[in-house]
């Protein structure tokens, strides 16, 4: 595995796919600022305002023909992204770095901060037009070139913070059994607990804490709050087996810890009482 995440080649067509994805977002937000500018010219024509359209001298076909090549162009370059990206981590089961959709979002985000702000035209007058107040409705109108980009930048965020817990959220168990067969468990202890659960509830929310030594002597402190039993929960003093991402170690969400010393894939996943 280390042999092929250290592959030169791999590396290169990853980051080359990664740009192209990264385009791929290009057409499909020129696409949809055409699209937006009809609605938001119509909202001055309501008033009496500009009759221009975005812009004059760009057919229609070439909006549709951007939405064709949107599809066919993110789903194209995201499996061959996936495929160097996989080929250069040596993993099967996700992609490392950043994921396919987050560069498509920050391709789509970035076309429309140009697309809304270099193609949309202004109307002749702001507020007002012939003697008659723009209303709310139109001041939305207007301002899209703004808050439209903001929340496909913000979604580009969103994005990114659900593929990066993406191993640890879904509990995934091809993802621990990979860590299993291929990762050295560390070993670690349990220093606080807030609660021990009774036998009174099938499962108690408890907080605790545990702390670890990684590959490199680096001593960690993780808190966590999730679901236990009776039967099986943390105690102080304990020792702890953990599991953590070799790509991102110090990322402490993305970390597995069973209670024994196990190595069958159930034992690391618990439900996040968060």
């Amino acid at each position: 595995m280390n042999g092929q995440r250290r592959d030169p080649a791999a590396l290169r067509h990853t980051a080359v796919w990664g740009v192209l994805q990264f385009l791929s977002g290009l057409p499909a937000a020129f696409a949809l600022a055409g699209f937006m500018a009809q609605f938001r010219t119509m909202a001055f024509r309501d008033i009496g305002g500009t009759e221009d359209w975005l812009p004059a001298d760009i057919p229609l076909w070439a909006f549709i023909g951007s939405i064709v090549l949107a599809v066919a162009w993110v789903f194209f370059s995201a499996s061959f992204y996936c495929h160097w990206n996989n080929t250069w981590s040596g993993r099967t089961d996700h992609t490392v770095g950043v994921g396919a959709f987050t560069l498509w979002w920050a391709g789509f985000a970035t076309g429309l901060w140009i697309f809304t702000n270099t193609l949309w035209e202004t109307p002749a007058t702001v507020g007002s037009t012939d003697g008659h107040d723009w209303n709310t409705g139109t001041w939305i109108q207007y301002e899209m070139n703004l808050w439209v980009p903001a929340l496909a930048t913000a979604a580009t965020v969103v994005c990114h913070l659900l593929w990066r817990r993406h191993p640890f959220a879904d509990r995934s168990a091809r993802f621990v059994d990979y860590l299993l067969a291929s990762s050295p468990r560390l070993t670690g202890t349990v220093t606080k607990v807030s609660r021990i659960p009774s036998g009174d509830a099938a499962r108690t929310a408890v907080t605790w804490t545990f702390t670890y030594e990684d590959a490199a002597g680096t001593r960690h402190e993780v808190t966590r709050r999730e679901y236990f039993s009776a039967a099986v929960h943390p105690e102080p003093g304990a020792p702890v087996w953990v599991l953590t991402d070799p790509d991102d170690p110090d990322n402490h969400e993305a970390l597995w810890v069973s209670l024994t010393d196990s190595t069958s894939t159930p034992d690391y996943i618990r439900q996040d009482a968060r």
